[in-house]
């Protein structure tokens, strides 16, 4: 509920065009896809874009499961375990 309170407050605050990032400090599918999907859910003038894989950091993260979202994992990444989505609104 928190996280989810978390977006919506911060949802009207981004521009026609401008992004919105969702990181987490776990690995919990309830608290990261079950957020982002129940957000895009309340608020149809964003949506789920994939970050840039040129950026070198996400290059050196990767995908999991080809997904949009980037995790960092501490057995493969050596930090703690991070979420991150990248949200658009639309024009």
């Amino acid at each position: 509920e928190k996280q989810e309170a978390i977006l919506d407050s911060s949802a009207p605050l981004v521009k026609p065009g401008g992004r919105l990032v969702y990181a987490t400090c776990t690995l919990l599918k309830q608290e990261n896809e079950d957020v982002i999907k129940s957000f895009l859910e309340r608020h149809p003038e964003f949506k789920l874009i994939e970050p840039d894989k040129d950026n070198a950091v996400v290059g050196s993260i990767g995908y999991v499961n080809n997904t949009s979202y980037i995790r960092f994992f501490p057995h493969i990444h050596k930090t703690d375990g991070f979420f991150c989505a990248f949200l658009a609104r639309n024009e």
